[in-house]
């Protein structure tokens, strides 16, 4: 998840900076194919209970997403192309909102956390409102990062109390 929230939080930091509000542009169509192709992908995995697979498609989004921003350098371009730099910037905020409402089913709060952040209310969305457009001049409030980094520490000790729980499960007392 590490990918997904860095991508998110980037995007959001940026736009909080340099705009304090979503910015206006337009969205290239190989970020909204990518959408289109993720929600449905989503509907069947929902519907199959594939959590993993839902997991995996939001990943993928959030590499287009961090690949994007690499490619197109929005903190290059505020200096040469304003305009364009906006728009990429608007695409990055419109991803991260549709990563967040395709990723409720199985983050829910973390949804909820990236749409205060967008300064959206916390309802739930409809798949398809991941297709909407990005309110354009809405305030954004200063980011935060979406998830916290796991020690190597506490990440073994996750792991040995998942292993004892299916140990437990599988009816081994060890």
């Amino acid at each position: 998840m590490g990918i997904l929230g860095n991508f998110i939080y980037r995007s959001l930091l940026f736009a909080y900076r340099n705009y304090g509000k979503v910015p206006s542009g337009f969205i290239e169509p190989e970020i909204e194919g990518a959408v289109k192709k993720a929600i449905e992908d989503i509907r069947v995995y929902v519907q199959n209970y594939e959590f993993k697979k839902i997991c995996d498609t939001l990943l993928g989004l959030a590499i287009t997403g961090n690949k994007y921003l690499q490619e197109r350098e929005p903190w290059k371009l505020k200096e040469t192309d304003p305009d364009e730099a906006r728009d990429v910037i608007h695409n990055a905020l419109w991803l991260s909102r549709a990563i967040a409402i395709l990723g409720e089913p199985v983050f829910p709060f973390h949804a909820y956390e990236v749409y205060r952040q967008l300064g959206l209310d916390g309802n739930s969305y409809s798949l398809d409102e991941a297709l909407r457009a990005v309110n354009i001049g809405r305030k954004l409030t200063k980011p935060r990062p979406l998830f916290n980094q796991l020690s190597e520490e506490r990440l073994q000790e996750l792991e040995a109390t998942l292993s004892r729980r299916i140990s437990m499960a599988s009816g081994n007392s060890s």
